[in-house]
């Protein structure tokens, strides 16, 4: 007998459809949806010896279902959920599903079942993802453009640029930015007065940075190496509390070279 994968949009009200389903059934049938696995379209792979179910996003059943964890489950169930969904690990949707089908069986308490290998790795995904939004927020460094637009650039593991924006959306409200994941291509942009919106970057995008950046970077890396005590230098320390993936977008370990006041905004090469 055939098993059976729900394959949504990857969205997270995708992703709630799919548990919408699992106690509702999928949109025209009546019968449950028990799946042996959730995939989001992004990583799906035809296997001959499975059932593929195609799950429409529904945002009434997505926003039901979210409600349903607030009040059924706990506020930090959904804040697990939401981490876990921005983590980059594509196999993770079937677990999220299973915390959350017990869940909505004993309550907060789901939280306390770590003994149960799901329960354990989305408590071990939320941490992850928490984790790197946490660094990223004191490790993001922003440049001021021509036009008075603060923009930062970042290359993340998991998908954080959501947490970062709304983090610097309480921190820098009233300026304008623009934090750009490079890996994936898309920006968060902030007028400096409504809300800040997605949008995907072009390749081969530039800007122009306002008169003076350059010559700034350039005296906060001198500062940098000036406070820096050579016999106090521990490199494997500093490599646990600032990994070597990040430094490649922080001023203080970038090359600046000359006075070029255009940068691309394409991600670059590993």
């Amino acid at each position: 007998m055939s098993e059976t994968a729900a394959v949504f949009d990857g969205s997270l009200p995708g992703f709630l459809t799919v548990v919408h389903a699992w106690y509702y059934g999928a949109a025209g049938s009546a019968e449950k949806l028990r799946p042996a696995d959730v995939v989001s379209e992004e990583f799906y792979q035809p296997m001959l010896d499975v059932d593929y179910a195609f799950i429409e996003t529904d945002e009434a059943k997505a926003e039901k279902v979210q409600k349903g964890i607030l009040t059924k489950i706990s506020g930090q169930a959904w804040d697990s959920v939401y981490k876990v969904y921005l983590a980059a690990e594509p196999d993770r949707f079937m677990d999220l599903l299973r915390y959350l089908v017990l869940g909505f069986k004993c309550g907060p308490s789901v939280d306390d079942q770590e003994a149960l290998d799901y329960v354990l790795r989305v408590h071990r995904l939320a941490r992850y993802v928490g984790g790197e939004a946490h660094l990223l927020s004191g490790f993001v460094r922003f440049a001021e453009t021509a036009t008075g637009v603060y923009y930062a650039d970042i290359g993340p593991v998991n998908h954080v640029l959501p947490i970062l924006a709304e983090h610097f959306l309480e921190r820098l409200r009233g300026q304008p930015w623009i934090i750009h994941d490079v890996k994936r291509k898309l920006a968060a942009i902030y007028d400096g007065q409504s809300n800040y919106a997605f949008a995907e970057t072009p390749h081969g995008a530039r800007f122009e940075y306002a008169p003076g950046e350059t010559d700034t970077q350039r005296l906060w890396q001198s500062f940098f190496d000036t406070i820096a005590i050579e016999q106090r230098k521990n490199k494997k320390l500093q490599r646990q509390h600032l990994p070597m993936r990040y430094r490649r977008y922080m001023t203080e370990f970038k090359e600046i070279k000359g006075h070029s006041a255009n940068k691309s905004l394409a991600a670059p090469t590993e």
